[in-house]
């Protein structure tokens, strides 16, 4: 006689909020320069000096044009939905003047 076993599998599935969807980042503060490069999948992208390409999480939208030189204070997102390479959410920004010399 063949006995049949049956098992039960149970995933557990975490859903966050609509509202805990943007960044979630370090505990402390930084500053980065560097200037705007476009539009990314979901967000900015910008070139900080020393650093090289970061994606921008909070960039309000229409001041980050392309071109456009800024500081920015913020912290290094460990979690975002801009999917795309390092992410620094941004807290402040400050532009700054251009630095091309024609």
């Amino acid at each position: 006689m063949l006995r049949h076993r049956h098992f039960t599998a149970v995933m557990a599935l975490t859903l966050l909020p609509a509202a805990t969807a943007v960044a979630q980042t370090t505990q402390s503060q930084k500053a980065i320069e560097g200037v705007v490069t476009g539009r990314g999948t979901v967000c900015v992208q910008f070139l900080a000096d020393g650093i090289g390409p970061v994606t921008l999480e909070n960039a309000p939208r229409g001041i980050f044009r392309d071109g456009l030189r800024f500081r920015l204070t913020g912290d290094w997102a460990t979690r975002s939905r801009c999917m795309q390479g390092r992410v620094f959410a941004v807290h402040t920004h400050t532009p700054l003047p251009d630095t091309d010399t024609k």
